[in-house]
């Protein structure tokens, strides 16, 4: 898998993983003590600029690119495997997202 440099990075609160995003539009999912991947997906069609995780328990993040789309991402967590799901909920295809926001983009 090519996923070029790490143009993004993102840790929830509770800290036992990391979201990278990659100039591809891979988010790839680590595990913050083993360092093992635990899940990779190609979700973007640009490069990611941003992650955000979201303020509460669950494992959900919001991921911006450079074509102006945004994403919510969830993460699911079973006995031995992770899995995830997403949804686009912004397409500018005009202008990048830097700077994402869980207030004010999610309720």
């Amino acid at each position: 898998m090519k996923t070029g440099a790490v143009t993004a990075i993102g840790q929830p609160k509770e800290g036992f993983i990391i979201c990278g995003g990659y100039e591809s539009g891979h988010l790839l999912i680590w595990d913050a003590t083993s360092s093992a991947l635990l899940k990779s997906l190609l979700v973007h069609e640009s490069p990611v600029l941003a992650i955000h995780f979201y303020n509460d328990d669950k494992m959900r993040l919001l991921s911006s690119d450079a074509k102006g789309g945004v994403l919510k991402v969830y993460i699911n967590r079973s006995l031995w495997s992770y899995g995830a799901e997403h949804e686009r909920i912004l397409m500018t295809n005009t202008r990048p997202i830097y700077m994402i926001d869980s207030i004010t983009l999610m309720k």
